[in-house]
């Protein structure tokens, strides 16, 4: 039995992607454990069809009222492992649980964007500053202890990852070759529209929101294309109205990008943010069809104390082999510092 157990929709998708590539010849299980935000209750439901499932297994939302709950459960799944183990997520304590019941080997890490590489900077250095320091402290771990769940070092991980990794043993590599998605890519239509994803920077405290606000204005000012405005899921209606009440259509964010355009039959031959991992899956997705990219953002633009070199540029720029295209917001100059030195943005 392959069991496959998830918290957010993009995590879903990939789940789908490593079912099919592992045939359906066999018993799939997906448990859904789900997030605490009832907004991303709702995007994993626009991607979850049940009937792609032997089995779903409901996980119980987050939260305290939930932990109980999702503890039992996971610990009673810890009791049968399964052949074969899929996890969205290696630093959520109860993934990690089950990771740790599992034999060793058996254990297979589902991309999900960032946290991906963040796991493989974890694993490969494990002295370097945390990506997730929150787990790492100590109400964190008493709240692990309370609920007896298991927090080692998960001794071997697969990564079934469209990302371009360097692992070293025995962690190994199953490449994501995104069959599932790709099969419908050919068919799509390229349209001239510039469609820019938004951040929940403002929502999560690392930007003011007015600061923001100004940000995606000056970018849809400069775009020589019609520009549509595709929300993160956590971003605030009152934030969408404002940006709405500027001109920019804001799109509908059910399911995932990747899942959307698919379906929608048509692809906008400019994709930007200031951030996204998601740029890499529709660069993998859509390779020279469209034109992806991100503008770059400074450290000036964020609240002290939270700004990364480039906010996770210089990584996406290395997996794509500098074709991602990383400008300016208009107006300014491009600073150097935010891309990895000798790696080119193609639009320079």
């Amino acid at each position: 039995m392959y069991r496959y157990v998830v918290q957010s929709p993009l995590q879903v998708l990939m789940a789908l992607e490593a079912r099919d590539q592992q045939g359906r010849g066999h018993d799939h299980q997906l448990v859904v454990l789900w997030p605490a935000a009832k907004t991303s209750w709702s995007s994993i439901g626009d991607v979850l069809d049940e009937s792609d499932w032997t089995e779903v297994v409901d996980g119980g939302p987050a939260g305290l009222r939930g932990q109980v709950f999702r503890t039992r459960l996971v610990r009673r799944l810890a009791r049968r492992p399964a052949d074969h183990l899929f996890i969205g997520d290696y630093l959520s304590p109860y993934m990690r649980h089950l990771a740790l019941a599992q034999p060793q080997g058996t254990v297979h890490l589902i991309d999900d964007g960032r946290g991906t590489v963040n796991t493989h900077l974890l694993r490969t250095n494990p002295k370097a500053p945390q990506p997730r320091a929150d787990t790492r402290r100590w109400s964190r771990r008493v709240v692990l202890w309370l609920l007896q769940l298991r927090n080692d070092r998960v001794p071997a991980l697969d990564y079934f990852t469209i990302f371009d990794l360097d692992v070293s043993p025995p962690d190994t590599i199953t490449p994501n070759e995104l069959k599932r998605l790709r099969s419908a890519v050919s068919t799509i239509e390229v349209v001239d529209e510039h469609l820019f994803l938004g951040s929940s920077f403002s929502e999560r405290g690392m930007m003011a929101e007015d600061h923001y606000l100004a940000l995606v204005r000056a970018v849809a000012e400069g775009s020589t294309l019609p520009l549509r405005y595709r929300p993160h899921r956590d971003e605030n209606r009152t934030k969408l109205a404002v940006i709405s009440g500027f001109g920019i259509e804001v799109c509908d964010p059910s399911a995932t990008v990747e899942l959307a355009l698919v379906q929608s039959g048509r692809l906008p031959a400019q994709v930007s943010s200031f951030f996204s991992s998601a740029s890499y899956t529709l660069w993998r997705l859509f390779g020279d069809r469209i034109d992806v990219g991100s503008y770059a953002l400074e450290a000036s633009d964020f609240i002290p104390g939270w700004f990364t070199t480039g906010n996770g540029l210089p990584t996406l720029q290395e997996q794509t082999k500098g074709a991602l295209r990383v400008e300016p917001i208009p107006g300014r100059q491009l600073d150097p510092s935010v891309i990895e030195p000798g790696l080119q943005s193609s639009g320079q």
